[in-house]
């Protein structure tokens, strides 16, 4: 494939601009052929009723505060619907999320979307972050890594369950790294599986996870994604120094002319950066500290941690000044969200022992 037709593939974790920069590829010309999201759990309906993937868009975008679209979520894939049919697969999200081999077509299905594209192919994945190293073999074009400082960026999950769920689907996933083992274990998560993805998701939507819980799970994702990914990609963007530096913008401006993405407009980027009270910092520091020891269990080195961790401080969002009662107004209502997030993990895991109570009575019986 010539250099200027080989595909485009975005990394992120989950709210971190990457619909933003999805969009700006889109809008950008006529040569890119942009997919949002191809590892969507949603593109199941590809193969029975791809109309409803037309509705997936400005519902969506007012919940999740996405920038405005100028054409629905999935219409590329909507375009190509029929060189799709039967290709997509419910172990495609989640399943095969760090063993593509565990779903046989996720390479066909892949491939499907780079030949029938009409354009130069993009695909903006927020579901490929454990998949790069296959990705990167399999599809040799241009692979680029994009972030976000990780509290401002699980703080955003918080908009809605769903991003929570997602963090225990992909810790669901089959032949998972050893971190991701050890992580399971320390939440008491035993990997199941539903015939679909969404009776897979309403069983974790009753899962037990406390405030505390979700953004180690988080940072954990997030400390992989950086880890393994930064070496294997061609470039990274870090969207909070896209969002206020403008030499860094020019920077990556000509990284991408280098990579020989062009007409690519990634000015005006407002990625929000949450303002910290020094009980926030204490209270994140402790929550990292105990992902950081999971990982030096599961045998990362030190030096890796370590390097990880000062190129995230490098870069880290360093917001104007706010007043101290603001932010410590901000520090006081997180608290009590987090209290009612406890709460609520809390009444789910005491509802789950009474269930397996009942259960066990009824087996007595029986």
């Amino acid at each position: 494939m010539p250099k200027n037709q080989n595909p485009i593939f975005i990394h992120s974790l989950f709210r971190s601009g990457s619909t933003w920069l999805f969009e700006r590829f889109r809008t950008s010309s006529a040569m890119y052929w942009c997919y949002q999201e191809p590892y969507h759990e949603a593109l199941i309906t590809l193969n029975a009723n791809p109309e409803a993937l037309l509705s997936f868009s400005e519902t969506t975008v007012r919940e999740l505060r996405h920038p405005n679209m100028k054409a629905p979520y999935f219409q590329e894939f909507y375009i190509i619907r029929e060189e799709l049919k039967g290709k997509f697969d419910k172990a495609i999200s989640y399943d095969s999320f760090f063993d593509p081999l565990a779903c046989p077509v996720f390479e066909t299905y892949t491939e499907a979307l780079i030949h029938h594209a009409k354009g130069r192919p993009v695909l903006q994945c927020c579901r490929s972050f454990g998949r790069v190293p296959f990705l990167k073999t399999a599809f040799p074009g241009t692979h680029i890594l994009l972030w976000r400082d990780p509290i401002s960026q699980w703080l955003s999950y918080q908009i809605n369950d769903y991003f929570d769920i997602t963090s225990l689907s992909i810790l669901n996933a089959i032949n998972p790294p050893e971190v991701i083992r050890l992580l399971r274990s320390e939440i008491c998560l035993s990997e199941f599986r539903a015939e679909n993805i969404y009776e897979e998701h309403s069983t974790l939507l009753k899962f037990p996870i406390d405030s505390k819980q979700r953004y180690q799970i988080f940072f954990t994702l997030w400390l992989y994604h950086i880890i393994h990914n930064f070496p294997l990609c061609d470039m990274d963007i870090n969207v909070d120094q896209l969002t206020k530096d403008p030499e860094y913008v020019e920077y990556k401006k000509d990284e991408f002319n280098k990579l020989g993405i062009n007409d690519v407009n990634i000015t005006q980027c407002m990625m929000p950066a949450t303002v910290l009270s020094k009980t926030d910092e204490r209270y994140f520091q402790t929550l990292e500290n105990w992902v950081i020891n999971l990982f030096r269990q599961a045998g990362y080195a030190a030096d890796t941690i370590e390097q990880v961790l000062q190129q995230r401080n490098a870069q880290r969002p360093k917001p104007k000044h706010h007043k101290k009662s603001l932010v410590e107004s901000a520090s006081r209502a997180r608290v009590m969200a987090y209290h009612y997030a406890d709460r609520l993990s809390g009444a789910l895991k005491e509802n789950n022992q009474l269930r397996a109570q009942l259960n066990a009575l009824e087996d007595k019986k029986i």
